[in-house]
């Protein structure tokens, strides 16, 4: 899996992503560049839990960017 720039996803990320369907499509909203660094933010982390804790940031951040701008859509 790979983000809108090309970069790839790493297998932990790719696979919380997928394991939502709303999930996934709501990353698929997020801009290359915001999906670029959230990806950097996983790939830093360097001991697995605090990958997969970095994981679980970016999935609520994800949601919470998807729904301030339904609510500003809505509008």
């Amino acid at each position: 899996m790979k983000t809108k720039s090309g970069i790839s996803i790493p297998a932990e990320m790719a696979k919380a992503l997928t394991e939502n369907k709303g999930m996934l499509a709501m990353w698929s909203t997020l801009r290359p560049s915001c999906q670029i660094r959230h990806v950097e933010y996983v790939l830093e982390a360097v001991k697995p839990e605090t990958r997969l804790r970095r994981i679980e940031t970016v999935l609520r951040m994800t949601t919470e960017y998807n729904k301030q701008h339904a609510a500003k859509n809505s509008n």
